[in-house]
């Protein structure tokens, strides 16, 4: 194997994203936080242009759930500072345009479903899509080898969230060859295991020249994936981004020495991992950061158990570091808050710092003094920070205010929500700090929730905050007379005030919702967001009041609130009453809307006096009914403008026929075509019909079982309960054929060494790993299981197969944890015959194969071994598996020994109570 020290640069287009991810997703988890503006689909309140949808896709391993996009504060004419806007338009113009190819290939990778031709999907693959994300299997009847055969310039490839288990993991790394174009490599969330830490130690080292790799989510030792990882950054010279979130690592000493030796590492993210040694991550981190030629850029340490001792080690790092563009260490403890406001001085003096994360502070003592000099005497270039839930106070603010007045000139985004010591006095030292003298805060985006917001109006002036965009009081505490001035100062002129979020604040039947939507109209209001304050359909009336009066909103969040259908009815005869309104994304989750007020939505499509601009409705969480489901699907596709729908987990029941007939008309509606042959829908027998990128309807949990169109019809651009059924996600089957495609392999036969089979089987560790994996007469009648149930065992799925799938097996073996003893969800099973083997993957693809109610996966063992086996290991393979037939026919023997002594013992202990009837509860009366 040959080193992956390439010298040549990467791809621009295969950068790691660096900093950035950190600022979507601040609190260092993989998985998203709930938005406050909807949890909506891909929308935008305008138009995006090219650049800025290429700005959020490039690089990103992974494709962003249509669930978790949120509102973007981009479009607002926000006022910040020349210097700012400069910099902002010279990052967009050095971002290269994403191919059209690309954007194609991904819009249709998504919707490819069991109707879709083979095709449709592989004319799309060219040389000129470079980037791969499958969160799940392919439909049976497309050939994954073609699609990968015809990705000749595959570049990027995310296998995240598929668990597909440690020995499919344990194949890419071992399988990849060390020359294939291979840069950007996320395997998080696939159940691998500790010896897996070595294998993706061996991928660092020889494999190829990744620049990225994320295998976040995995279980990977204590410390083995320290010892192994942390050797091979020492040698690597071309990764830029790790990330290990959660893989329960404890000791990161290793790691660390690594990290002090590697020069490449752009952005490193360890979080949510619990370390032991609580100050040694800090002084570890601390002396990479020192380095002279450190050109680490992005670090996240959320949830990793630091002390104050080890942050204090830590702030001494960031004082002498000039590289970091962004740093989040989130929930650890500082212990004092003059440690923190140290920390935060520290870092508001770095000369590069732009994104600040330190939310869910652990804080003991409140006592805070004046901060020393800073370190460096400069203006700060911080764009965005976070003290959520970190327990500051407004004497804090002052500290930092005294120093940093005026230096603060590029922060356009903070978010304060959950510190109860926090007032709005707070505010005006963000002001001084974020304007120049006499000027206003050229700050756009302002979270408050769940704080004392009594005279916020006052300290949110156009004077004050003349660039402010977005204002998020969820949960705040607030009295009528001060909302009442806050529904004013919506209408104030100067302040570009579009998005405005107020969930959980209990306005029912109050004077300040009626002020607020008198204002409404002319307010620059575009975004509103009334979550959970219990409004009824009367409090609904002022909000349409103020739409028919001119209110331009184009998204609305109204979830979790006590709608009717004649709330419903009202806002669309409301939206009907205009030519054209631009109202785009529309949330009513978690209402009590019915059939009547899914239709009467479903009138501002079909209205021809109306031109709706509509995309994305969400109605999921209600009691809609068939009727008003099958008017909502007729709505998509053709020519209304409705592309993204959630009718998700409806109150009422359906029956299986009726979920069924809904699927149907959702098919028609989008333009699938379903031809029936011998009373089953055909596979492959429609052309992908041309369907808007963003795409995504959620029909999961209507109740009844899955039926054959609810199979059909399901892909990740179209959710139903098939998941339940059966595994959909990606299987060693898959990993080996990828791997063989980057070995050029047509056949999609992974070519392997013994040695890298058995680390892939753990038969170098294991000796209760079947021997005849290594003999090819053996693999080609064998399956790999995954997801199997903990209490699964040989017998259960020796029955399950020669039962129900009528198959003759040789044995099966499932593989046990090392330590435990107990299952690890994975196992292995010969067969006796091809004919049984084709039988048991029909079985399998069928979604019959469930053990104890759990499905599980099976996986066809696609490799070729490049030594060749002998007689001896067909000989011993063949003793191995009879010493093992012979211990369970003894543990067997055990069994039934021991049932039949219970037997006989509980008849014996019968018979005495009748004997005996003072004995009969087993006590003497």
């Amino acid at each position: 194997m040959g080193s992956n020290n390439s010298k040549n640069s990467p791809p621009v287009a295969l950068m790691p994203p660096s900093y950035t991810q950190l600022q979507d997703n601040p609190a260092g988890t993989r998985h998203t936080e709930q938005k406050e503006i909807s949890d909506l689909e891909k929308s935008q309140l305008k138009p995006q242009s090219q650049k800025q949808l290429n700005r959020k896709n490039r690089l990103v391993n992974k494709e962003v759930p249509v669930e978790s996009v949120s509102l973007s504060t981009t479009t607002a004419a926000v006022a910040i500072p020349p210097k700012t806007v400069m910099a902002a338009k010279e990052e967009e113009e050095a971002l290269p345009l994403e191919p059209e190819d690309q954007r194609k290939f991904d819009t249709i990778l998504r919707t490819v479903n069991a109707l879709v031709c083979e095709s449709s999907l592989l004319e799309a693959a060219n040389k000129n899509v470079t980037r791969l994300g499958l969160k799940r299997v392919l439909p049976e009847h497309i050939s994954f080898v073609k699609l990968l055969s015809k990705l000749e310039n595959l570049q990027v490839l995310d296998l995240s969230g598929n668990n597909m288990g440690p020995q499919a993991v344990r194949a890419l790394c071992l399988a990849l060859p060390p020359n294939c174009c291979l840069a950007s490599l996320s395997i998080a969330d696939n159940k691998t295991d500790t010896d897996t830490a070595e294998c993706v130690g061996f991928l660092l080292t020889n494999g190829p020249p990744l620049v990225y790799l994320d295998v976040s989510g995995n279980y990977l030792g204590k410390d083995f994936f320290s010892r192994c990882v942390g050797e091979a950054l020492k040698t690597n010279t071309t990764l830029q981004t790790l990330r290990a979130q959660s893989i329960g690592m404890v000791d990161a000493n290793s790691l660390l020495e690594g990290l002090k030796e590697n020069s490449s590492l752009v952005e490193i993210d360890l979080s949510n991992n619990t370390v032991t040694d609580r100050k040694s991550i800090g002084l570890g981190i601390a002396e990479c950061l020192k380095k002279p030629n450190c050109c680490l850029q992005s670090l996240a340490l959320a949830s990793s158990n630091l002390n104050p001792e080890g942050l204090q080690l830590l702030t001494s790092g960031l004082s002498a570091n000039f590289s970091l563009l962004a740093i989040n260490v989130s929930n650890n403890e500082f212990g004092s808050l003059q440690i923190l406001l140290n920390f935060v001085v520290t870092a508001f003096s770095h000369p590069n710092l732009q994104n600040l994360h330190l939310s869910d502070a652990k804080i003991s003592d409140m006592t805070v003094k004046g901060p020393g000099p800073p370190s460096k005497d400069n203006p700060s270039k911080l764009r965005v920070l976070s003290f959520n839930s970190s327990q500051v106070t407004d004497d804090f603010f002052k500290c930092l205010s005294a120093v940093f007045r005026g230096r603060l000139l590029h922060l356009l985004d903070v978010d304060l929500s959950n510190n109860p010591n926090l007032s709005v006095v707070c505010l005006e030292e963000l002001r001084k700090m974020t304007s120049q003298e006499g000027g206003g805060s050229g700050l756009s985006k302002l979270t408050f929730a769940m704080n004392d917001m009594e005279g916020l109006p006052a300290y949110l002036s156009p004077e004050r905050f003349p660039g402010l965009a977005y204002l998020n009081i969820r949960k705040t505490k607030l009295s009528s007379n001060a909302f009442i001035a806050l529904s004013g100062l919506v209408t104030a002129a100067g302040l570009p005030l579009s998005t405005l979020v107020l969930d959980g604040l209990k306005l029912s039947g109050t004077e300040t919702l009626k002020n607020l939507c008198g204002n409404l109209c002319a307010s620059k209001i575009t975004a509103l967001s009334l979550s959970s304050c219990s409004l009824a359909d009367e409090d609904l009336l002022h909000l349409v009041g103020a739409v028919q009066s001119g209110f331009q909103s184009h998204m609305l969040k109204l979830s979790d609130n006590r709608l009717t259908d004649a709330a419903v009815k009202g806002l669309a005869e409301c939206l009907k009453s205009f030519p054209r309104h631009p109202l785009s994304v529309l949330d009513l989750s978690v209402n009590q809307i019915h059939d009547e007020g899914a239709k009467n939505l479903c009138g501002v499509y079909t209205n021809k006096k109306h031109t709706s601009s509509l995309h994305s409705l969400n109605l999921a969480n209600n009691g809609i009914g068939k009727e008003g489901l099958l008017a909502l699907v007729a709505c998509m596709g053709g020519k209304f403008p409705l592309k993204c729908l959630y009718v998700n987990d409806q109150a009422a029941s359906f029956l299986e026929s009726e979920v069924e007939e809904i699927c149907s008309k959702l098919a028609a509606a989008l333009g699938f075509t379903m031809k029936i042959s011998e009373e089953k829908i055909q596979r492959g027998c429609s052309n992908l019909p041309p369907l808007p990128e963003g795409f995504f309807v959620n029909i999961r949990g209507l109740g009844g079982h899955t039926g054959e169109v609810v199979s059909a019809l399901d892909c990740p651009a179209i959710v139903t309960d098939t998941a339940s059924k059966r595994p959909l996600t990606l299987t060693l089957e898959q990993a080996l054929e990828i791997a063989a495609s980057f070995q050029r392999d047509k056949t999609g036969l992974c070519s392997l060494s013994k040695e890298d089979w058995d680390r892939i089987t753990g038969a170098d560790k294991d000796n209760s790993i079947p021997s005849w994996l290594k003999l090819a007469e053996s693999r080609c009648k064998a399956l790999y299981l995954s997801n199997l149930p903990g209490n699964s065992t040989t017998q259960r799925i020796e029955a399950l197969f020669e039962m129900e799938a009528d198959c003759s097996i040789d044995e099966v073996v499932l593989t046990k944890d090392p330590v435990t003893r107990n299952n690890s969800g994975t196992g292995w099973i010969l067969f006796s015959d091809a004919e049984s083997l084709k039988k048991a993957v029909d079985f399998c693809n069928s979604g019959q194969a469930q053990v104890f109610g759990t499905p599980f996966s099976a996986a066809q063992l696609k490799i070729t071994l490049k030594d060749k086996g002998d007689s001896a290991e067909a000989s011993k393979a063949r003793q191995d598996m009879a010493e093992r037939q012979r211990a369970r026919a003894a543990e067997d023997r055990a069994y039934r020994q021991l049932i039949q002594q219970n037997t006989e013992e509980s008849w014996k202990r019968h018979a005495y109570r009748l004997a005996h009837p003072a004995y009969a509860d087993g006590r003497i009366w």
